[in-house]
């Protein structure tokens, strides 16, 4: 259940207050649940986790959390989840954009990051504020509620600021960078180490280097987490069978394929295309 707070039709009203949209939400999976945001998120959230544990898989790393985590995500975080519930997983969540100004000191790229400077119990409180708020009929929102309901945002999120880290992304070199975005555009190609290395303007060895010291994996093992993203966005949103995504995705077997994406996933991809 999700009800949007700040709409369209009030946005440049409430902007002057800092903020053109905010809704608040309680999901509640089964025991077994699979989130794809791969092509990136669409706004940025704070939410506390209830029951069950959840894995974040982005392209440079993994983060894991449970039940009584608080957590924010930025916009534009690329990713897929796994929930897991026993039986089920929840989580209380605001998602928002705040309005864009000259003198935003937060202007800048923020990472996934689990906030323990705020008292969980004060953050799982504040999240059902605001989806108690939220859930209210339009016509009973009235300004003293939406002016309550911003105020206990702002200080949430002040208060969460300490812990939000700067993206990981940025400590990436420039060359590295290159020869990521090569590989994120041939995956499906079969490459070589020295055109991946060309690509980034550094020798092979500088390359498998750098790839040890930033990504903790090796260019054919980041290679096939990219061609995973890729199969899990394929069964989730096409009919075609695994054979045909093994081939199309340049993988030498489907059984390869399998091991493959259950290795990097944690589930198979029969399994994936059950959850979606």
């Amino acid at each position: 259940m999700q009800n949007t707070l700040i709409t369209e039709k009030n946005e440049s009203y409430w902007a002057q207050f800092g903020i053109i949209f905010m809704w608040s939400y309680f999901i509640l999976h089964g025991n077994y649940s699979y989130w794809d945001a791969t092509a990136g998120k669409n706004h940025s959230s704070l939410f506390y986790i209830t029951t069950g544990s959840v894995t974040f898989n982005m392209p440079l790393k993994k983060v894991e959390a449970k039940a009584g985590d608080f957590l924010f995500m930025p916009a534009g975080l690329r990713y897929y989840s796994i929930w897991k519930g026993n039986p089920t997983a929840s989580f209380y969540s605001v998602d928002f954009d705040l309005k864009k100004t000259a003198t935003r000191t937060f202007d800048k790229r923020l990472d996934i990051s689990i906030i323990k400077c705020v008292d969980g119990d004060r953050a799982l409180n504040d999240l059902k504020y605001l989806y108690e708020i939220h859930s209210m009929p339009p016509q009973e929102i009235t300004p003293d509620k939406m002016l309550k309901a911003l105020s206990v945002f702002y200080a949430l999120f002040a208060d969460s600021m300490p812990d939000i880290m700067p993206s990981s992304d940025d400590d990436i070199p420039e060359s590295l960078k290159k020869s990521l975005i090569f590989l994120e555009n041939n995956f499906k190609k079969d490459v070589s180490a020295v055109e991946i290395a060309q690509a980034g303007y550094i020798s092979e060895s500088r390359m498998y280097h750098l790839f040890t010291k930033h990504l903790k994996c090796s260019p054919a093992e980041y290679k096939n987490k990219l061609k995973i993203q890729a199969a899990i966005d394929m069964l989730t949103q096409t009919n075609a069978s695994i054979e045909q995504i093994a081939e199309e995705l340049g993988f030498n077997s489907a059984s390869y394929f399998r091991r493959v994406f259950k290795n990097i996933v944690g589930i198979s991809p029969r399994d994936c295309r059950k959850s979606h």
